[in-house]
């Protein structure tokens, strides 16, 4: 859910570019409810605080919750989590869900273009290259 530079955008490009059938939902799509009913993966990224509820999902659904927004002075995910448990396998917790790993994987490859700098500069002095 969602089609943003961040999250929705990238994410539907990854899943398609593995051969993944997946829709795409956003605010002018039709049949939106329906879609998200019979989703049995639903990654949304929206920004509507609490707007996927127990009634829109089906049984045993996994939920990614990558969209944030402000209520009440805190941070709500998209997701309205007290009111999925107990319908959905699994939920991400927002905050603090998909930021730890999305931290994480940034870190790696950081990590990976500083290795392969070093690596290009040291065969580079060496004259191996």
């Amino acid at each position: 859910m969602g089609q943003g530079i961040l999250v929705g955008r990238p994410v539907s490009y990854l899943l398609k570019s593995r051969g993944l059938d997946i829709k795409v939902i956003n605010s002018k799509t039709d049949n939106s409810l329906s879609l998200i009913k019979e989703a049995d993966i639903i990654i949304s990224a929206i920004g509507q605080g609490k707007f996927i509820t127990a009634e829109m999902i089906k049984k045993n659904v996994v939920i990614i919750d990558a969209g944030t927004s402000e209520a009440k002075g805190a941070i709500v995910g998209d997701v309205d989590s007290d009111s999925v448990i107990g319908v959905a396998s699994y939920l991400t917790p927002s905050p603090g869900g998909v930021g730890p790993v999305t931290i994480a994987m940034l870190m790696m490859n950081i990590l990976k273009v500083a290795q392969n700098k070093f690596l290009d500069s040291d065969l580079q002095n060496n004259n191996l290259i």
